[in-house]
């Protein structure tokens, strides 16, 4: 598929295709949000991206993961300038959801992420100065296994600090 083809492929059954822009993405979205307001009329992220390019979603597939990003800042997008403030949830099941907010409790939901969200960047702001205390810049340059791999790679013995947590 040539980038041609994929900049102008979003195509709502019935109407003329269009450039594949934040801005259109976003007064297609409206339209299709009618019909999932509340989290009990969710619909699934597959289903949203292929009501928006009438085709299923491919995570092996960078000119869908490339579709997918603009579909994140056309939400985005609507949350900021629209009335019609999308959110997202992950059922049990692993399954990402989208709907319009219709009440307190899925207000809150949108809230919850929003403080998740604020602690990871006060803890990325601490980082930021215990490189500078610990001059980070000397150091060999290295990736350090994540704690779920280091978990994995254990295969249950006891990690180097005893069981206890690392304390970053």
């Amino acid at each position: 598929m040539k980038t041609k083809n994929l900049i102008t492929d979003i195509s709502i059954p019935g109407k003329v295709k269009r450039l594949l822009t934040t801005n259109n993405l976003a007064t297609i979205i409206i339209e299709l949000m009618k019909n999932h307001i509340g989290r009990d009329r969710a619909i699934t992220k597959e289903k949203l991206f292929s009501s928006l390019f009438n085709k299923t979603y491919s995570d092996n597939d960078i000119r869908d993961w490339l579709r997918w990003e603009f579909v994140k800042k056309a939400l985005h997008l609507l949350r900021q300038r629209s009335n019609c403030f999308v959110i997202s949830d992950r059922k049990k099941d692993g399954t990402f959801i989208f709907f319009v907010i219709s009440n307190n409790s899925e207000s809150m939901l949108y809230q919850n992420q929003l403080d998740k969200s604020i602690r990871a960047m006060y803890y990325m702001k601490r980082r930021a100065i215990k490189s500078i205390d610990e001059q980070w810049y000397k150091q060999t340059f290295e990736l350090k296994q994540s704690m779920i791999m280091k978990q994995l790679s254990s295969n249950g013995n006891k990690s180097k600090n005893g069981g206890k947590k690392n304390v970053r």
